[in-house]
């Protein structure tokens, strides 16, 4: 059965290409393949047990949040490209996932990367006390650097121990210890292109055609092939 594809969440072959276009490295990729797939498990266990979380969403996000990685601000700059290319979506989640606020609102995508980027070491997972503990020692003697990097854990912590109560389970005990049954192929579906002619315009009040480039509202005529294409149906020319 072939999925349906959201234009505004890149394939994974459209990650491909940002990661080639923007020349994200070869390690930074193996990580975003791990965090990519580490939000998916994550947010198909917590649909089993009541959210609706958007798991291509998550997997797009995850695989593209380093996109400017190695840029100053890094995540704004992804974001914007993002942005500029539609997809405003994984641009959010990108924009927030090296430093977030708490919020008192139920878990988001957003929420999962944040998350499971900090349980991601490079292309291992590692617990939060792991990853904290090497921050620690990387930046002993910055205490501005600490207070940032405790806030950032303290939330992510914050973030566990809301999936852990939901699941039941310890976060650790889904995500697992290795990255090789974290399979992306539900991204990769071929995105399909339709160039559709203009259609039928409203005729001008005194009967004469127009000419040249206009943007000229449709006839009723014009509508109906329209919204047939919207909605994915065929309409005889």
């Amino acid at each position: 059965m072939e999925l349906p594809i959201k234009e505004d969440i890149p394939t994974e072959r459209e990650c491909r290409a940002l990661w080639t276009r923007y020349h994200v490295p070869q390690n930074v990729i193996a990580h975003s393949r791990l965090v990519a797939g580490l939000a998916k498990r994550l947010g198909l266990h917590l649909n089993r047990a009541g959210l609706g979380l958007d798991i291509d969403l998550l997997a797009a996000a995850g695989l593209l949040h380093d996109l400017s990685k190695g840029q100053r601000d890094h995540a704004r700059i992804g974001a914007r490209i993002l942005e500029g290319l539609g997809f405003g979506r994984v641009g959010r989640i990108v924009a927030a996932h090296t430093d977030m606020p708490p919020k008192d609102m139920s878990l988001d995508e957003s929420d999962l990367i944040y998350l499971v980027d900090k349980c991601a070491a490079g292309d291992r997972i590692v617990p939060l006390e792991e990853r904290l503990a090497r921050s620690w020692t990387r930046f002993a003697g910055r205490p501005d650097i600490l207070q940032a990097v405790a806030r950032r854990f303290e939330y992510a912590q914050a973030i566990q121990d809301q999936v852990e109560e939901i699941l039941g389970v310890p976060v650790e005990d889904v995500i697992g210890r290795g990255a090789e049954d974290l399979p992306l192929s539900f991204l990769d579906q071929p995105r399909r292109i339709y160039l559709i002619r203009p259609g039928a315009g409203r005729p001008s009040g005194n009967g004469e055609p127009y000419i040249g480039p206009m943007d000229l509202p449709l006839s009723d005529v014009g509508i109906r092939p329209a919204e047939s294409r919207r909605d994915g149906r065929a309409h005889p020319a």
